[in-house]
């Protein structure tokens, strides 16, 4: 198994959206993480 970390956002519809291409990945299903920031803390990008 291999990790690739990437930045994505959640849309209104509670879609998951990543912007940029894997394009070195063929289609295929995968297993997503998500990392929700705290009020508090600051958003990566």
């Amino acid at each position: 198994m291999k990790a690739i970390e990437t930045t994505a956002t959640i849309n209104e519809s509670g879609q998951l959206t990543q912007g940029k291409s894997l394009g070195f990945i063929k289609p295929q299903r995968v297993r997503v993480i998500v990392l929700l920031s705290e009020d508090n803390e600051t958003d990566p990008d």
